[in-house]
């Protein structure tokens, strides 16, 4: 089985803060709104090739692949 993997630390993004003017409180409330798209880089992902029979773990080295370096 390949499993891939992303550091717990990694920031996800800014989560935006949307204000409702319009309540019953007749106060200005705040909710949460989705993340904000494109706001922090991609979080760094490693790959492990875990082996069921014998209950070993391997890390796969990305770096030699051809192109992986290249932004499409």
């Amino acid at each position: 089985m390949i499993v891939v993997t992303t550091p717990k630390s990694a920031a996800k993004g800014f989560e935006g803060k949307l204000t409702r003017y319009v309540t019953e409180s007749g106060y200005e409330e705040f909710e949460t709104e989705r993340l904000r798209v494109g706001r922090n880089p991609p979080a760094p992902q490693s790959l492990v090739l875990l082996n069921l029979v014998d209950h070993t773990a391997h890390a796969l080295n990305v770096d030699s692949l051809p192109g992986i370096g290249d932004d499409p």
